[in-house]
């Protein structure tokens, strides 16, 4: 049996929710943007590492989270009566590392839906999810759920303290300018420049800001919404990380776009726009003013609704 997972590209704390709103997100050109896994039947187990940026990760394949996700898996397995059988595990890393992008996230989120699949969805939907928390905190250093929950269950997802554990809102119709600058910013690194404490006053503007957003999008008030996504909390503490942040900010917010922040916890840049010539308009200005990198990437895109999935068709680039 041979099965093969893909999970997409996720923002974290989309603007205005920190740790509890995360977006699934697709290129408007087609193109699939994510982490594969594959997972098939094997004399002995074993974990390969592949892909355009898997030299970016650990040696070892056994030190990569991909390996960590099917252990913790098969626990979980045999506590429901499953049995384990050798298997080959293959990461096919299409996502920069440390970018801003949920690349941990979709690393977890392909490998444990590939493992659910190959044992026949012995999990749920919300066992995977709990599981892919787990593993995506032990590389960023505690455990949040608003980059597993859109890789795995697509779409916008609001974070809820009761057994959901996440909600989807309506999708927006907005385009989404991602700008990857091309330098990493680990999560450890970005929450650790965060304070310790925040004001009262600040944390209730938090709550409440997140609360009209959370309205205005049941509503599909989407004017409303936009002019909602700004972040006090976080943005200002983190922007210095990332060399150009205020002149692309202020480029793109006057050339059209309705919203402009850090992408989870960066270095990667979501510029929120109405429409899809403001979002090529935006792309552009955004070159200009960011310190141009090798390997810089620029993608535009809408919202992905459905999140990991089944991959029937050949890995890119394989």
């Amino acid at each position: 049996m041979r099965v093969t997972a893909f999970a997409p590209i996720s923002t974290g704390n989309f603007i205005v929710g920190f740790d509890v709103l995360g977006a699934a997100l697709q290129p408007v050109d087609g193109a699939p943007l994510g982490d594969w896994v594959t997972v098939e039947d094997a004399a002995t187990t074993i974990t390969t590492i592949g892909g355009p940026f898997a030299n970016a990760l650990p040696a070892d394949p056994h030190s990569n989270i991909v390996h960590t996700c099917r252990e913790r898996f098969e626990q979980e397995l045999n506590k429901k009566g499953g049995t384990p059988r050798p298997n080959r595990l293959s990461l096919h890393k299409a996502l920069p590392v440390g970018s801003g992008l949920g690349s941990s996230a979709a690393s977890a989120v392909a490998a444990l839906q590939a493992l659910n699949l190959f044992y026949q969805n012995a999990l749920t939907d919300r066992e995977v999810l709990v599981l892919a928390g787990e593993m995506e905190g032990r590389i960023s250093g505690s455990v949040h759920y608003d980059n597993v929950a859109p890789a795995l269950l697509g779409g916008l997802q609001l974070l809820v303290p009761d057994a959901r554990l996440s909600v989807g809102l309506p999708l927006p119709p907005w385009h989404l300018v991602l700008y990857y600058p091309g330098i990493e910013v680990a999560t450890r690194t970005a929450r650790a420049v965060l304070p310790a404490h925040y004001d009262l006053h600040t944390v209730t503007a938090f709550g409440q800001r997140l609360a009209a957003f959370v309205q205005a999008a049941t509503a599909h008030d989407w004017s409303h919404a936009a002019a909602l996504l700004s972040d006090e909390l976080i943005e200002a503490h983190r922007a210095p990380l990332v060399p150009g942040f205020v002149a692309a900010k202020a480029a793109a917010l006057a050339s059209g776009a309705l919203a402009f922040s850090l992408s989870g916890a960066g270095p990667t840049c979501i510029a929120v726009c109405a429409d899809a010539n403001t979002a090529a308009r935006v792309r552009e200005v955004l070159d200009a003013a960011f310190p141009l990198q090798a390997k810089r990437q620029v993608w535009i895109c809408r919202f992905d609704a459905i999140g990991a999935r089944p991959w029937p068709v050949a890995v890119p680039g394989q």
